[in-house]
């Protein structure tokens, strides 16, 4: 018998067991015959079933664990961040009033509307860039993701233009409706975390916007951000003022 594995990226189409002979739907959407008898093994395999189940990560300079997943070669973090100091202990400004987020030009976090007790255990902070840009943001061993990083995602998932329906978390828990086509089959459950601009005003609101910043500096005064909305499945980038406060995920690796 001649040996042929098979690597199925979607659906078994049919079996004709009198013909001999089965039909294979591909990943590109090609139809392929094959004989039975040529067969000795198949193997599935997508992002939907394979190398994403999810574990858990402890930060140790708080104790906040957070839910982790692998899609594809990377790593990530399936939730946001909640850290109030950087990997070596130093505590990161907190900036409540507009005055002080639109002035900083150094590291600082916020909670949506200032509002901790509502929005951290599900959304986690907000972020400005020059956070990001300290290095010691993520926990060690982690970091905060390129913009590269961030397409690499999306390539992955099928390319930018579809992979926020696989990114976002399904239903309408915390996501606006229409939520367009989220199927969450990635389980990286990307949530509508809103942001604050660059003036201290907060953003959309809370349900139609998940946005994380990129490592990825676009000139002086920006840098790159990675987002999700309700009535898209696109993933989506644009390059905001530092000052903005947006979620963060981390990606492990240094």
């Amino acid at each position: 018998m001649k040996t042929l594995l098979v690597s199925i990226v979607v659906i078994l189409v049919s079996a004709n067991l009198d013909g001999q002979t089965m039909t294979i739907l591909m990943k590109n959407g090609k139809k392929v015959e094959y004989s039975i008898n040529e067969i000795e093994s198949i193997s599935y395999s997508d992002f939907n079933n394979s190398k994403n189940d999810a574990s858990i990560f402890t930060d140790p300079r708080d104790g906040q664990t957070y839910k982790t997943v692998q899609i594809g070669n990377q790593i990530w973090m399936a939730e946001n961040l909640k850290a109030t100091k950087f990997h070596d202990s130093e505590p990161i400004p907190v900036g409540t009033t507009k005055f002080y987020w639109s002035t900083c030009s150094n590291p600082a976090y916020c909670w949506y509307n200032n509002d901790e007790a509502t929005y951290k255990n599900t959304y986690g902070a907000l972020y400005n860039w020059f956070t990001v840009n300290s290095g010691k943001l993520c926990p060690k061993g982690w970091h905060v993701p390129s913009l590269n990083e961030w397409n690499a995602l999306g390539t992955y998932l099928g390319g930018n233009s579809i992979a926020g329906s696989k990114l976002k978390e399904l239903g309408y828990s915390h996501w606006a409706s229409p939520n367009k086509n989220a199927t969450n089959a990635s389980n990286f459950t990307g949530l509508p975390g809103s942001s604050r601009d660059s003036k201290g005003q907060w953003g959309e609101g809370v349900g139609t916007l998940g946005a994380w910043w990129s490592s990825t500096e676009s000139d002086p005064e920006n840098a790159y951000q990675i987002y999700l909305t309700n009535d898209s499945e696109a993933l989506r980038n644009s390059n905001p003022d530092k000052k903005t406060g947006l979620s963060v995920r981390c990606i492990k690796g240094f």
